[in-house]
């Protein structure tokens, strides 16, 4: 990567986090795990979805763009007013033409971006009726803003909902004893730290990866352990010099060299405590027959410019007392060269088998042996009732309960494979029902077999407002908490 900025900047992405790797931690866009910059840089600081702060069913109203289709009274409520630029995930640039439908307490009205992807909406109320605000482009997955309060300074990004073009790195994990295996960790454009394993000693690795023409490096580390008993032994960090003049980008070859002399290694063992009530889920957390995929854990070291994996989960085992898992982890005692006082642990957890309910609890500072860390209360959905409970996404209205530890809460829509993200919609915490609005006339009916899904995300002395949240960005310096996701629920148009 080109140079890897551990800043906050969020977007969930759901793959990554099921497939029991990645790192979600940033108040900003949403939709996955932590959302790596077009530069490479890492976001490692926080995690987001974001969320609005509004009635999501309020009706809004503002007076009418000359240009516009509009519909409502046409009394506007105010003198403020709110401009977005739009973009599309896939290329970063502009989208023309998006649909937005602008909602207040007095009407709709419905607006179009122009050229450069801008629209401003104008005579509002952002203090007593704020706007939820929706974009519309097909091509692209739709975003719905609960409550907008304030000027935002990043744009809405829309999903795309096209496949993004990965490159696969394989390589080799030279200096294995006959005893060891490695767990190798790669860099990926989307945020996170993708895993791959080797079976046997002389295996390589391969692992497929989103990357930017911008980048200069593919970077990452590898992790010697025990063949029997996944106890870490070793552990290095490679890093191979890359080009990507034009998409398709080409595959990458990243070696590592384990150190003939190991350094010093840490072990401990820590507890992931189930919370009261732990019924959200389908089943408890289950327990793997192999890999080590139904906790994942990563202990980061940090720099203003740099970070690496220095940490790795070893055997996971049932905890009957506290109810949950009890985990073998390991890493590098001087981490990497990292300070501590800069070194956080994520601890991610499924809630089944089908990897659709999941859980991430980040911890500041090197872990301690017999430490216990409590699972989030994950929010429910009391509107639909059951996973088995019929949802129309035109007629019925979500509602849920969200937990205290909660900044925002985030809605998905889903396909039923959980490969596209057809729907993100962002609401502030006092905001736990959601009415979806009528998608422009003119675009094609939505699948008729979708997943609708709840994300909370929660920060240490966050705002009230996720919209504040998001205007701090990066000058926003409290701790992430994590976040629960649930996308069990079947929803038909």
């Amino acid at each position: 990567m080109a140079t890897r900025w551990w800043v906050l900047g969020a977007a969930l992405a759901l793959a990554g986090a099921a497939a029991g790797c990645g790192d979600d931690s940033s108040p900003a866009d949403d939709g996955g795990a932590d959302d790596g910059r077009d530069d490479g840089g890492a976001d490692a600081d926080a995690d987001a979805d974001a969320d609005g702060d509004a009635d999501a069913d309020a009706e809004v109203e503002v007076e009418p763009d000359a240009d516009a289709e509009t519909t409502g009274d046409g009394d506007g409520g105010g003198g403020d007013e709110l401009a977005f630029q739009v973009t599309g995930s896939d290329t970063g640039e502009p989208l023309e033409d998006v649909q937005v439908l602008v909602q207040t307490a007095a009407g709709d009205e419905w607006l179009v971006t122009d050229a450069a992807g801008s629209v401003t909406v104008t005579d509002l109320d952002l203090a007593e009726d704020p706007p939820t605000v929706s974009f519309f482009r097909e091509g692209y997955g739709y975003v719905t803003y609960v409550g907008v309060d304030r000027a935002l300074p990043d744009p809405v990004d829309l999903p795309a909902t096209a496949d993004p073009d990965l490159i696969q790195v394989s390589g080799a994990a030279n200096g294995l004893t006959d005893t060891q295996r490695a767990a190798v960790s790669v860099w990926d454009g989307r945020g996170m730290f993708q895993n791959a394993w080797t079976i046997e000693p002389d295996d390589d690795y391969l692992r497929q990866i989103l990357v930017g023409t911008d980048w200069t490096a593919i970077d990452g580390q590898a992790f010697a352990a025990d063949l029997t008993t996944g106890s870490l032994e070793n552990w290095a960090r490679g890093t191979v010099d890359y080009a990507c003049a034009a998409e398709p980008c080409p595959d990458a070859t990243l070696d590592f060299d384990l150190p003939a002399t190991p350094p010093a290694m840490s072990h401990a063992t820590v507890t992931l405590a189930w919370p009261t009530g732990f019924d959200a889920f389908p089943t408890p957390a289950y327990l793997p027959v192999s890999d080590n995929v139904v906790v994942l854990f990563e202990l980061l070291g940090l720099s203003e410019t740099d970070g690496a994996r220095v940490g790795t989960g070893e055997a996971v085992r049932r905890s009957t007392t506290p109810a949950g898992l009890e985990l073998d982890i390991g890493w590098v005692t001087d981490l990497g060269g990292f300070a501590a006082a800069d070194a956080y642990a994520t601890y991610q957890v499924s809630g089944n088998d089908a990897y659709d309910a999941f859980a991430e609890m980040r911890v500041y500072g090197v872990p301690t042996d017999g430490q216990t860390i409590d699972v989030l209360e994950p929010p429910v959905f009391s509107t639909p009732s059951s996973v088995t409970a019929g949802f129309s996404v035109s007629g019925d209205t979500a509602e849920w309960t969200l937990p205290d530890w909660a900044s925002y809460t985030v809605l998905w829509l889903y396909s039923s494979d959980l490969q596209t993200l057809q729907w993100l919609v962002i609401l502030p915490k006092s905001v736990t029902s959601f009415r979806f609005p009528s998608i422009p006339e003119t675009f094609p009916s939505m699948a008729p077999a979708m997943r609708l899904g709840v994300y909370a995300q929660g920060y240490e002395g966050a705002p009230d407002s996720v919209w504040e949240l998001f205007e701090m960005g990066e000058t926003f310096t409290g701790h992430f908490l994590g976040n629960v996701y649930d996308v069990r629920y079947r929803a038909g148009r």
